[in-house]
């Protein structure tokens, strides 16, 4: 019975980033191997998401919560809390094709003015 569930689960799967990567591979249609590379690049960016979501998700909240203890123990020290809150909370939450294939960068953690 469990083997069922899995191999659904795993056949809805399938259908589901089909039905996400049709569409894309016809508006391709015709452009050669840059279309097959979009098409592999975007693909990747959801299987990456699988494990980069959750990972960022994880670390923004623990910045989170340290954050506001950095600022409660230091009286309210905004600048301790600042220094916590901006790598934490900044920074890409999802990755994207372009980032995959290297068209554009992205960032783990956040970075910039300090002041919130």
């Amino acid at each position: 019975m469990r083997r069922m569930r899995v191999r659904y689960q795993a056949a809805v799967l399938l259908v589901a980033v089909a039905l996400c990567v049709f569409p894309v591979s016809q508006a391709y249609a015709g452009q050669g191997m840059r279309a097959g590379q979009d098409l592999g690049a975007g693909v990747t960016a959801i299987a990456a998401n699988v494990v980069y979501i959750p990972a960022k998700l994880i670390y923004a909240g623990l910045g989170a919560t340290t954050g506001v203890l950095a600022f409660v123990l230091t009286l309210g020290s905004r600048q301790t809390a600042n220094d916590i809150w901006v790598p934490s909370l900044g920074g890409d939450y999802i990755l994207t094709s372009e980032m995959i294939s290297g068209r554009r960068s992205f960032q783990f953690r956040g970075r910039g003015d300090p002041e919130l």
